[in-house]
């Protein structure tokens, strides 16, 4: 099963998550659905802080790459396709998957810095 671009995210940036601060990201037990689970202003708080020491000591590159690595070994794995002009070709770029899984991580550490923590809806 192929999850649609947003729901990968969010399942990647749920995975990653519980890598860098299973303590704090497990506080949120149902990621993948729609129960109204979350964290509160200071776990998210704190999982922002996991997330952007990841991003300062550069681990994240590491996990990246690993990341990219098991996905493109993936036979129907849509998120490292491209669509141009009624063809699909593999993105074969893992930097750029990288500097993509990185800025994501980046904005969801904005959102936890910015919000009064979350609920998923």
């Amino acid at each position: 099963m192929v999850a649609s671009g947003a729901a990968l995210v969010v399942f990647l940036l749920a995975d990653y998550a519980d890598h860098v601060a299973p303590n704090v990201a497990r506080k949120c037990r149902r990621w993948y659905t729609s129960e109204l689970d979350g964290l509160d202003e200071d776990h998210a708080q704190e999982l922002a802080a996991g997330l952007q020491r990841s991003i300062d000591d550069c681990s994240i590159d590491r996990y990246a790459r690993q990341l990219f690595a098991a996905l493109r070994s993936e036979k129907d794995f849509s998120c490292l396709v491209e669509y141009d002009g009624g063809e699909f070709y593999p993105r074969p770029d893992e930097r750029q998957f990288v500097d993509q899984f990185v800025g994501e991580v980046q904005r969801f550490v904005g959102f936890l810095l910015s919000s009064k923590g979350f609920q998923i809806i």
